[in-house]
C-alpha cells in the first residue's frame, strides 16, 4: 500500500460526513478486464465521534490494519474505493475469486481482532459500473493525496 496513489475528499452524505479514498482511473486501468466481482468489506469502527467519524487517535491506530486489509484485497484483485461514514469503513474491491478474497480478508480481520465487527457483501459487476458511477458522483470532487 505504501506508494499507492489515492484521490480523497470529504463530503456530506445524508447530513453526515463521508470520507472517500478513491484509486484514480490510471491506477486501476490494468485491472478492469481481469476482475469482475465487486466485494465490499464493512468494518464497524469501535471509537467514533458524535458525527460518526472515527476518533483521531483510534483512526491512527487503524493504519496497520487498513494497510494489511488493502494489501490482502489487492492480492486478490484491486481495491477501488474506501469510504468512512456513520461509524463504518467500507472497502470496495474488484476480485476474480470471491471465496479466495474472503478467506484472505478473514485472516487479516482475525489477526487484528476485527472479525466480529466486520461483514461482506457483493455481486458481479463485470462492467465496473459501481466504480464508473463513483467517478461521476460523490468522487467528482476528489483531490490527490
Amino acid at each position: 500500500m505504501a506508494g499507492d496513489r489515492w484521490l480523497t475528499t470529504l463530503c456530506d452524505h445524508t447530513g453526515q460526513p463521508l470520507a472517500i479514498r478513491l484509486r484514480p482511473p490510471d491506477a486501476v486501468a490494468d485491472a478492469t478486464g481481469k476482475y469482475s466481482y465487486l466485494l465490499a468489506v464493512t468494518h464497524h469502527l469501535r471509537s467514533v465521534r458524535a458525527d460518526g467519524m472515527p476518533d483521531p487517535d483510534y483512526n491512527e491506530s487503524l493504519a496497520a490494519f487498513d494497510a494489511a486489509l488493502v494489501d490482502a484485497l489487492d492480492e486478490a484483485g484491486r481495491v477501488v474505493v474506501v469510504e468512512t461514514c456513520a461509524g463504518r469503513r467500507l472497502y470496495y474491491a474488484y476480485v476474480a475469486d470471491e471465496a479466495a478474497a474472503k478467506r484472505a480478508v478473514t485472516q487479516v480481520l482475525a489477526e487484528y481482532g476485527c472479525l466480529s465487527e466486520s461483514g461482506f457483501r457483493g455481486g458481479p459487476d463485470p462492467a465496473w459500473q459501481f466504480y464508473a458511477a463513483y467517478l461521476d458522483g460523490p468522487a467528482a470532487g476528489t483531490t490527490s493525496g
